[in-house]
């Protein structure tokens, strides 16, 4: 019994030591918030809302700011944001920096909030340095950086090469959109986690250069952009446009830059476009998910360095050329899923699959290990089909016609399905390097009924078409040709 006395009072003393403890923290935390910048207990609390309209520049002998002479605005920061607007939410056009953060820091770590800004380059170039209070409990981060128009007398903002260079803070492009919309000459943004936005106030169509770059951030837009039978939100300008990103997302529902180009770098992120147009799009990937809708130009995933690994790719419909090059000893294993495709097909990969619902150009696909190949020829299409696979199989359909030629080379089984319109001339081959060892007909299987008392090898299929085509086939599996209705191709 005296034990669970003595216990139950040592609990009870220790309780309202540790009640005390925190009571007398709690009145440091009041004291430094009544108190910003003291430093109680290793911390120190930091709190502003201010709103500055930058008019001068902030050097030993300052100036005013000639908006007339500036046609570079160079911005380096942390986690502010970064707004372009031409709208009447402020009076003045200019420069306007806000300061709301609140929150507490590690005393030794403290950091206050400046800005500095300065011109070079004969006063063309204006720099904005910002640093913005450290802390490691924020009850607002919000710290902003605004260019702000409300007419292009006080402020043309078209005239402006904007280059923004963050860790986290976003960079909105547009504001409410009263009176008018916002432009820049160009636009170069590098950042580590944040987000670039494009508002509907945003007019885009006059950049000379549009380069974004983020390591996890995410890119996206409001902007109206007309794809000719519809208007999805995205961007339309007459420039080559440059998109990067490690880990982020990019989305982005119509690009547009005519016959300009749109280069795409993307290590392990999420592409997804509903509508491009352009005269090249080139895509450096090493992984992640790429969501096309319909593509208008050539559409290229290029292999420098190796860095092709294993994207998924997506694309509803391509009007132009698909391209996948690796090299043989690249080890790449990428996912391709193609509806329908007006170009040529060029592909050259590892590992993976490639899945094609209706291809209308010239096709080359080749496989230097076991690519899963599932290939659906197009009505009227004439043009050379060349498909080989190393290790693995091949099927190939064809929705009617059997026009031009069809080389397919495989290791494994290949399948062959058509309609009763299909009329070609087959002949198969031994998987040798060589055409001179026909394969033998116990490793053909054709369907029933489809040819009467004639050789399988060479083959004659005799279908209801005026054309005919020709096939050359080599394998060390199985062949089979697969009489289908149209419903099943």
């Amino acid at each position: 019994m005296p034990q669970t006395h003595i216990r139950k009072g040592f609990f009870f003393y220790f309780g309202l030591f540790v009640l005390f403890l925190i009571a007398i923290f709690l009145v440091c935390v009041v004291i430094m918030m009544f108190n910003p910048g003291s430093s109680i207990l290793w911390m120190e609390y930091f709190t502003d809302n201010t709103t500055y309209l930058v008019t001068q520049t902030t050097t030993d002998n300052p100036e005013v700011i000639d908006w007339s002479t500036i046609t570079n605005v160079e911005v380096n920061c942390s986690y502010a944001d970064v707004t372009v607007e031409h709208d009447n939410t402020h009076d003045d056009s200019g420069l306007y920096i806000i300061n709301n953060a609140k929150g507490f820091a590690v005393s030794k770590d403290a950091v206050d909030f400046g800005y500095q800004v300065y011109t070079t380059a004969g006063g063309n170039t204006l720099h904005i340095d910002l640093t913005e209070p450290k802390g490691f409990i924020y009850f607002s981060d919000d710290v902003q950086i605004i260019l702000h128009s409300t007419s292009p007398d006080n402020l043309d903002l078209s005239r402006i090469n904007l280059t923004v260079n963050n860790t986290s803070g976003d960079v909105v492009l547009g504001g409410s959109g009263t009176p008018g919309n916002a432009e820049l000459a160009s636009l170069n943004v590098e950042s580590q986690s944040g987000d670039i936005r494009f508002m509907s106030t945003f007019d885009a169509s006059s950049l000379s250069a549009l380069n974004l770059q983020t390591n996890s951030g995410n890119m996206d837009s409001y902007m109206p952009v007309s794809t000719g039978s519809s208007t999805q939100d995205g961007i339309y300008t007459n420039c080559d446009v440059s998109f990067v990103t490690n880990s982020g997302r990019i989305y982005f529902d119509a690009i547009d830059v005519g016959s300009h180009a749109i280069n795409i770098t993307c290590e392990s992120g999420v592409v997804v476009n509903n509508f491009m147009r352009a005269g090249q799009i080139d895509v450096k990937s090493g992984q992640g998910n790429y969501d096309f809708g319909q593509v208008y130009g050539v559409l290229s995933f290029t292999n420098s360095e190796d860095t092709i690994l294993s994207p998924n790719i997506m694309v509803d419909e391509m009007q132009g050329d698909f391209i996948l090059s690796t090299n043989e000893d690249s080890n790449a294993e990428p996912d391709i899923d193609i509806g329908k495709i007006s170009g040529t097909l060029s592909i050259l990969a590892d590992r993976g699959s490639v899945k094609v619902d209706e291809a209308n150009g010239a096709m080359n696909i080749t496989s230097a290990g076991n690519l899963g190949i599932d290939v659906t020829v197009g009505e009227n299409n004439s043009e050379t089909k060349t498909i080989t696979n190393v290790n693995g199989g091949i099927r190939v359909s064809f929705m009617s016609n059997v026009l031009g030629r069809t080389d397919l080379t495989a290791n494994g089984n290949i399948s062959i399905y058509f309609t009763n319109v299909a009329k070609f001339n087959s002949t198969a081959y031994v998987n040798d390097g060589q055409n001179a060892t026909l394969l033998d007909d116990n490793r053909i299987s054709i369907t029933h009924g489809l040819v009467d008392d004639a050789s399988k090898n060479p083959l004659q299929v005799l279908g209801t078409s005026a054309s005919t085509g020709t096939m050359t086939i080599k394998t060390n599996g199985n062949l089979s040709y697969n009489l289908v209705t149209s419903d099943a191709i």
